[in-house]
């Protein structure tokens, strides 16, 4: 199974990165919405920071673009961000509005304990 992490901040990815490859994921790294996007089309879950370098919803709009190019994961997507999920309720109900189906998603509040990441992981894979 690979895994795409995608932040911009090394101080988050490099972490995240070493936890998957520790517990024998192969993992693709990220650090902008092209580099995210090239990525995740060979991977088969995605760990993407909300704001990639431009501070914008870059990481959801990367999902966005993967979908309209008929790229998705069976798994839900991780969206991780120091932000709270409601601070970015219009663009993930793009997500939920898009179509043929909703683009499932989980969100994780930075400041989380990279095993939470490694959890979430185990859990998704194995609830499908």
């Amino acid at each position: 199974m690979t895994i795409l992490v995608a932040d911009d901040d090394a101080g988050y990815r490099y972490p995240i990165t070493c936890l998957f490859q520790d517990f024998k994921y192969e993992v693709k790294e990220a650090s902008d919405l092209g580099g995210t996007v090239e990525a995740a089309r060979n991977a088969d879950i995605w760990i993407i920071d909300v704001r990639l370098p431009s501070g914008k919803m870059e990481g959801i709009q990367a999902v966005k673009q993967l979908a309209e190019q008929g790229v998705l994961s069976k798994y839900p997507v991780i969206f991780i961000s120091v932000l709270p999920e409601s601070f970015a309720e219009s663009e993930l109900a793009a997500l939920d509005q898009h179509k043929p189906s909703p683009i499932s998603y989980k969100w994780i509040e930075k400041g989380f304990e990279p095993e939470l990441l490694l959890e979430t992981v185990r859990a998704i894979t194995t609830n499908l």
